[in-house]
């Protein structure tokens, strides 16, 4: 009657055998989880199970376990067994959960037998669990519903029962229910619900719960126009002590952009923490000689270095891990590495190191094809990964002129996530190839792709999509020469990253649309749109966005006949470019010195900077024109 003690027992049972590669002791540990699992009524970590049996071990046969709850649902239905036969309803809806019309159809049978067996505790996780899949579809009214009822409990004066879980439990509850308000755009009732929310987690003493319902709560009153409680909410929720900080980087340029601003500081901060925490490890690991954990660590390091803009250090960290999973045969973990350092010498203009790494790891993925297990949240995740190293390779044959082969990426991106029903992949598939097409000049097709992408981010209320999207028609609008299209969409763009408070999204917002104020001559309107980005790119801790905001500065000042006060930002925009290792960044940047030296007479400088312009982008693999 142990089974929880034995769980404990059959997982480090498995780990040992995985280590010592012992499938078949493997196996009966993984299907011995599995079993306990069932007992404990938890039909996800369940499936886990067989999804490990089958991707370690894709020649073992094992029972699905859903295969296992259909038959003992059968059996319980012969037998009459009401309750039992709600419980593996309840089992066969988490397992599941991946297709939410048959996880519902469990669900709802589970509640109608919850009812009839006035069983108001198996109700309740119904309505629960319904209201979940229902948010995740975007069906925030009936969302509502279903949280209500879930709620009913407490409605009653002696809903407390002097336990911290059960008043978390209703905090949880009002927290969904006060996400569904806003964005059915109620932000009076999400208000209310928020604040009923933080007096529960204040009373258990969730911090963390305090803090994430205050930034819901900031936004709310940002919306609602109430600038003072936005402020008090936000500081509060994201850790207002940063606000005070001596390293916070400017002045935050408004309400709408501080709940990014903490939130990036915040990140920042514990991606440092981590640093030096498993860069202290990882020197523990080197002396015991512990390489699978040396591995690991370096992961996680890369993964680090990224958050804190540290690119060069980032594919030297992924590079360490390739090199030591592949020493342990590990070939997925290899696979994982590569997929990383492929993006990461992406994002350092390193377009053929780019390439090669990234057309490794899909050439590893494509080998382990055969291991598919749909009903598997790793199967989603791996299929997920697939579809990103796909759009970032097919950017990156396109950077290098290699079209045909940038379509074929796209093409198979596209696939995957069509298999998969990754709308978000799907999404992202379809703005790749309007840029393809953009760069070909086949602009028709371009804005095509383009709508039925904005279709796919409105029905998934994705704000930062759809702006995305309706970014990337104003630029279709704008090599067309419709001008009047082309600031429409930017402007509509930028007020969605207002609603939004998306603040980086609403600086690369501002310097589209300066660059049209710049094509259409209206200089002094671009550069007060390119110093607010900048801004904002500042406080963001964007330098690859503030970047850019200053090369588009010194262009309006080349024009203006500031020739001097551009090659300054291009100098500061290009020491930013060398900092983060972005090879590209930084020989778009020589190239705009050489012409602005060219303006102020300087021939000889100019040549020697367009020679080094040129070097970069050859070694880059950029197409030089």
């Amino acid at each position: 009657g142990q089974t929880e003690a034995a769980l404990k027992h059959f997982d480090e049972a498995f780990q040992i055998n995985r280590t010592l590669k012992d499938g078949a002791g493997a196996t009966v540990c993984l299907n011995s989880l599995k079993a306990a699992y069932i007992r404990l009524g938890d039909a996800s970590r369940a499936s886990q199970c067989v999804t490990l049996i089958q991707e370690y071990f894709p020649d073992q046969q094992v029972e699905s376990v859903t295969e296992e709850l259909e038959a003992e649902l059968a059996e319980a239905e012969a037998a009459g067994d009401a309750p039992l036969q709600a419980a593996l309803h309840v089992q066969l809806g988490d397992a599941t959960d991946k297709h939410h019309d048959v996880c519902l159809h469990h669900y709802r049978a589970a509640l109608s037998l919850f009812q009839t067996l006035e069983d108001e505790k198996g109700v309740e996780e119904c309505f629960w669990k319904i209201s979940l899949i229902q948010i995740a579809q975007a069906d925030y009214e009936l969302a509502l519903e279903s949280l209500t009822a879930a709620s009913r409990r407490f409605e009653a004066p002696s809903w407390r029962d002097g336990k911290p879980e059960t008043v978390l439990h209703l905090a949880h509850l009002l927290y969904n229910s006060a996400l569904c308000h806003l964005s059915l755009n109620n932000y009076h009732q999400a208000a209310e619900v928020l604040e009923e929310c933080i007096k529960l987690r204040e009373e258990c003493e969730d911090e963390a719960g305090v803090e994430e319902a205050h930034n819901q709560l900031g936004i709310v009153y940002s919306r609602l126009g109430d600038t003072r409680k936005a402020m008090a909410s936000l500081s509060r929720g994201a850790g207002g002590s940063f606000i005070q900080q001596d390293h916070a980087p400017g002045r935050v340029v408004g309400v709408t952009s501080l709940a990014s601003t903490l939130m990036n500081l915040k990140r920042d901060e514990d991606a440092r923490k981590s640093i030096a925490k498993h860069e202290t490890m990882l020197s523990v690991y080197k002396t015991r000689g512990d390489m699978k954990s040396e591995a690991n660590c370096y992961q996680i390091l890369g993964q680090a270095y990224l958050e804190t803009q540290q690119l060069l250090k980032a594919i030297d960290a992924f590079q360490a891990c390739a090199e030591m999973r592949e020493e342990l045969g590990d070939t997925a973990g290899l696979a994982a590495a590569l997929k990383r350092k492929g993006s990461a010498l992406f994002l350092g203009g390193d377009m053929p190191g780019a390439i090669h790494d990234l057309q490794l790891y899909l050439h590893l993925v494509s080998d382990r094809a055969d291991r598919k297990v749909f009903l598997s949240k790793n199967f989603e995740e791996s299929r997920r990964e697939e579809v990103e190293a796909c759009c970032v390779l097919g950017r990156a044959l396109q950077i290098k002129g290699e079209l045909p082969a940038a379509s074929e990426a796209l093409k198979r991106a596209l696939a995957l996530s069509h298999e998969s029903q990754d709308r978000v992949g799907e999404r992202k598939c379809l703005e790749a190839f309007a840029e393809l097409y953009r760069e070909v000049w086949a602009l028709k097709k371009a804005a095509a792709h383009l709508e039925r992408a904005l279709a796919l981010s409105i029905q998934l209320h994705d704000k930062h999509g759809e702006a995305s999207c309706v970014t990337a028609l104003g630029q279709v609008y704008l090599a067309r020469g419709d001008s009047g299209q082309a600031i429409k969409c930017l402007e509509e763009a930028l007020a969605l990253c207002k609603q939004s408070v998306q603040a980086a999204s609403e600086a690369h917002c501002l310097i589209n649309i300066a660059d049209y104020h710049l094509n259409q001559g209206e200089l002094e309107q671009a550069k007060a749109h390119l110093e607010r980005a900048a801004r904002l790119c500042k406080e963001q801790m964007d330098q690859r966005g503030e970047a850019r905001a200053l090369c588009g500065m010194s262009q309006a000042n080349l024009l203006l006949g500031e020739a001097y006060v551009a090659i300054d930002e291009l100098m500061e925009a290009m020491n930013i470019r060398k900092a983060l290792g972005d090879r590209l960044g930084e020989g778009e940047c020589l190239r705009l010195l050489a012409e602005a030296y060219c303006s102020v007479g300087k021939l000889s400088t100019a040549r020697k900077v367009a020679e080094q312009a040129q070097n970069s982008a050859q070694a880059s693999g950029a197409v030089v024109e």
